[in-house]
């Protein structure tokens, strides 16, 4: 049975409920600013949205590296093993998602904060490390993949469509 710390230890202190969330928010809008509002969004001008999503959810990757040597975090915890390959496999596929959410969303900033905002106070809430995380971290692969599919298949439909109108008219 989960023991959903996170909320065990909130209840000790309910007030700081807010103050929890409000950061949650606040690390969420200055990440998403950054990699969806501006590294995304100029991007996007030259680069499909999959090969835009690998370049920055690769670089948001790399920019947790320097918490392997952070005591305390996760990823000191994970070091180069199994679980550090996830993470980094994990925050590619978030790259896939948040693209997906700000693209059909009239390329909306707050979108993707939202997103993340409720993806990590959800994880936090309600998952435990372990084969918990490990599952949870399958499926959000799992889906970015299929949604990588969908964009593969959709510009080969429309490379088929733009080759065979041309034909039409030579």
């Amino acid at each position: 049975m989960p023991r959903f710390e996170f909320i065990q230890k909130i209840s000790l202190q309910p007030a700081s409920l807010f103050i929890v969330v409000i950061l949650y928010f606040i690390q969420a809008g200055l990440e998403e600013l950054g990699w969806r509002g501006f590294m995304l969004e100029r991007m996007q001008n030259t680069m499909k949205p999959l090969g835009v999503s690998l370049v920055v959810g690769i670089s948001h990757a790399m920019w947790h590296l320097p918490l392997l040597w952070v005591g305390g975090t996760n990823q000191i915890r994970w070091g180069f093993g199994v679980d550090f390959w996830i993470f980094i496999a994990v925050v590619v596929a978030g790259s896939v998602y948040s693209t997906w959410c700000y693209n059909n969303n009239s390329r909306s900033t707050l979108a993707v904060i939202v997103l993340q905002f409720t993806t990590k106070m959800s994880l936090d809430i309600f998952t435990e490390p372990g084969t918990q995380q490990r599952i949870y971290n399958m499926l959000v692969i799992i889906g970015a993949v299929v949604i990588a599919a969908v964009w593969l298949f959709q510009n080969h439909n429309s490379m088929d469509i733009m080759h065979h109108s041309h034909h039409r008219y030579e």
